[in-house]
């Protein structure tokens, strides 16, 4: 009989270099972004320097009301890149957690990681209704909606921010670019928490549906400094 925890290592591989090819996707996506910012956030921070205007004064300038335009349209361009890789990769993983799951039960009680005859298959959508996360209508997509707003309004609160406490152009362009990076934390947080709920809850869905046959699981988790908060 195989190694169960050398299958789940395989299924663990698998997840990984689907995250690491998402993560460079919105990294990618971020530094193109960024780079259509930067001489936006260049010129308004000069401006700042050369004149030490008050909050109001900024807030008036075309180069302040230019870039906030443009952040604005950036970070949209992120939240709608989310939104498909949201719904990309819990469909992905819902599917991939179903199989993996019915090829554990396999590999345990025949030694054959391939999938049981007559082991109760789950179709992915009846899995993704049943979970109801990934429902458009409902509070992930919801939050997703409100990327752009809340980082460009972020963006440009620390822009001021760094106006009120008197930074030099150099220090008020990094604070920018540093706030900036907020939108990138949250696409990636939310893609990643989807890829891994995805998985985990149609393994659950798809054991609890072959209650005939699985009468419970082990979680084995290695306790290590990337181990996240739902396997601790």
């Amino acid at each position: 009989m195989p190694d169960l925890l050398d299958i789940v290592a395989e299924f663990r591989a698998a997840m990984l270099r689907q995250d690491e090819a998402a993560v460079k996707r919105l990294v990618e996506v971020y530094g193109r972004s960024w780079k259509r910012l930067d001489g936006l956030v260049q010129a308004l921070a000069e401006k700042i320097g050369n004149e030490a205007p008050t909050r109001g004064q900024v807030t008036r300038m075309m180069q302040y009301k230019n870039l906030q335009a443009q952040i604005e349209e950036e970070l949209t361009g992120l939240q709608a890149i989310t939104r498909d890789m949201v719904s990309e990769q819990g469909a992905l993983n819902v599917a991939a957690g179903e199989r993996d799951a019915a090829r554990l039960v396999g590999a345990t009680l025949t030694g054959d990681a391939r999938i049981l005859p007559g082991y109760n298959r789950l179709h992915p959508e009846a899995i993704v209704n049943m979970l109801g996360f990934l429902d458009p209508q409902g509070a992930l997509y919801k939050r997703i909606s409100q990327l752009a707003p809340t980082t460009t309004d972020y963006v440009m609160e620390k822009l001021l921010e760094g106006v009120a406490l008197g930074y030099n152009p150099t220090k008020t362009a990094r604070a920018i670019r540093d706030a900036y990076g907020r939108g990138l934390t949250d696409s990636l947080r939310m893609v990643r928490t989807v890829q891994l709920y995805s998985y985990r809850e149609a393994n659950r869905a798809s054991y609890i549906a072959n209650s005939d046959i699985v009468e419970g699981w082990i979680w084995c988790a290695k306790l290590d400094g990337i181990t996240c908060l739902s396997c601790i």
